[in-house]
């Protein structure tokens, strides 16, 4: 379980996954603040790469504005939930 955290300024990514991961939870009850406060360095608070999958994972509540992209999936998600995650311009 991934929760309550703030998470900005990590040159790329805010949170990658570059490997299967069956199940994880992101966010839920206390999500998390994936941004980029400043120069826009952050492309994508959430990225599921090519290499990655997430498989009946829960991800929800989170707060992804303030990236180039709140979310890229190179890999669709398989099952799980995807709730509730505020990105720039919803």
């Amino acid at each position: 379980m991934i929760q309550g955290n703030h998470i900005w300024e990590n040159a790329l990514d805010g949170i990658r996954i570059d490997r299967p991961m069956s199940p994880v939870r992101l966010g839920h009850r206390a999500g998390n603040r994936i941004w980029d406060r400043d120069e826009h360095t952050q492309t994508y608070g959430f990225w599921v790469t090519g290499a990655g999958s997430c498989v009946s994972c829960r991800v929800e509540d989170n707060d992804l504005a303030g990236n180039e992209a709140g979310v890229r999936l190179d890999t669709p998600p398989i099952g799980g939930r995807w709730d509730r995650n505020h990105c720039d311009g919803e």
